[in-house]
């Protein structure tokens, strides 16, 4: 009996039986979501595609388990970026897909893809900041009613920086405050990852 290469042994199999090798071989990621509390609608959504096998465990990096593993509830939007270049280089058609509802959730508004690796949530809160006429003195108002004062009053000094800032301004964004200002609104806004 002779003996044969690695690549002549795979190149007797078919791409499924080397497809079920590698999940037999592969050592699936231990990922335990228990501490995830309170989460925004990104660290929400990147929970939920990773449960349902939407995001492979193959797709997962030891960076992408660790951050599912930590205490960390939310996403910046440069960690969205991070996570969909490592994402994308085994599922290369996932997207991250951010939606604005109406709140009887009857009728999308709008729609932001992210495919990274760079993102910016500039555009979402400029579009809610016109669409719904927001001004800091709405968010004082209104905001008060529904979180701490000193939050309504942190959100209503970064929209009035924002408004009146130069492109030198480094302000960044955060989804957390953009779902604040949809659902002050009365709108709802909500996050998917998916293949496109």
């Amino acid at each position: 009996m002779s003996n044969i290469s690695l690549e002549e042994a795979k190149s007797l199999m078919s791409e499924a039986s080397l497809d079920n090798l590698k999940n037999v071989v592969t050592t699936k990621p231990v990922i335990n979501m228990d501490k995830k509390t309170s989460n925004d609608i990104l660290m929400q959504a990147l929970c939920k595609a990773v449960a349902d096998d939407v995001i492979h465990d193959t797709s997962l990096d030891a960076k992408l388990v660790k951050l599912l593993n930590a205490e960390t509830n939310s996403i910046s939007q440069m960690k969205l970026g991070e996570v969909l270049t490592s994402i994308r280089k085994k599922q290369p058609n996932m997207a991250c897909v951010i939606q604005l509802l109406t709140s009887d959730m009857g009728r999308v508004l709008e729609e932001w893809v992210f495919t990274g690796p760079i993102v910016s949530f500039d555009g979402i809160f400029e579009y809610i900041i016109k669409k719904f006429d927001i001004t800091p003195q709405t968010i004082r108002e209104k905001l008060s009613q529904m979180l701490k004062p000193t939050i309504a009053n942190n959100i209503g000094q970064f929209v009035s920086r924002y408004l009146n800032h130069d492109d030198d301004d480094d302000l960044v964004v955060s989804i957390t405050t953009i779902s604040r200002l949809v659902n002050m609104e009365g709108h709802i806004i909500l996050a998917e990852f998916k293949e496109m």
